[in-house]
């Protein structure tokens, strides 16, 4: 059965349509009829405010993202919320072996057991360095590491006292910015639930360090 699937990047208003074998992009407009239809699916990759359209719509978003005031919207529709786990070191090899082979296996591993399994920070972070620093050198490797690491290492100096500690915990919708960073939800076997806890073990003993300061 041909389907029509249509694709929605992060941060780009360009739209990708598979349908009938053949690849074309262009904007909503040259895609509004096919999204018209309940027989396409609309896939919209950390879309803020995602389309309101007939098609089936699967939206992947972080947890920070669903408590922006640009998604309150689409989320009146939502019939269905799956959470998912971060992922696994043996899924980032093989995404580093078939999609990011320039990305050094050494620096993804050190930044796993810093940041936790999170590809895009893993990935495309890094690969912004790579045209800056030689990840060869030991002095461009740190400088790699250091870079991707920043947003984290900001985050972790927003925890300065236990009532912080709570509010990662408690995904405060102010907080949530930083604590998305920090903690990261562990889906159940239905991904219909999930818990929390520290995104790396790295970060729970910095946070622990910087409490007991």
């Amino acid at each position: 059965m041909d389907v029509t699937i249509i694709f929605q990047s992060i941060q780009t208003e360009v739209f990708y349509c598979f349908e009938n074998l053949n690849l074309n992009s262009g904007s909503y407009d040259d895609f509004s009829i096919q999204l018209q239809s309940s027989k396409t699916w609309y896939l919209a990759d950390g879309i803020i405010s995602p389309k309101l359209v007939p098609a089936k719509t699967i939206v992947a978003l972080e947890p920070k993202g669903t408590v922006r005031d640009e998604f309150q919207e689409f989320d009146k529709v939502l019939v269905l919320r799956f959470n998912m786990s971060p992922w696994t070191l043996e899924e980032l090899s093989f995404c580093q072996k078939h999609i990011f082979p320039d990305v050094p296996e050494d620096i993804m591993q050190a930044l796993y057991f810093k940041v936790g399994g999170v590809p895009g920070c893993i990935f495309w972070r890094v690969e912004i360095s790579l045209q800056y620093f030689d990840p060869k050198t030991p002095e461009g490797k740190e400088k790699i590491i250091d870079k991707t690491f920043e947003h984290v290492k900001r985050a972790i100096l927003q925890v300065n006292n236990f009532n912080d500690l709570m509010l990662c915990f408690t995904e405060n919708a102010h907080f949530i910015q930083y604590s998305s960073c920090l903690v990261h939800r562990w889906a159940d076997s239905s991904y219909d639930n999930y818990h929390l806890k520290w995104a790396s073990r790295y970060i729970n003993d910095e946070i622990e360090k910087k409490l007991e300061e």
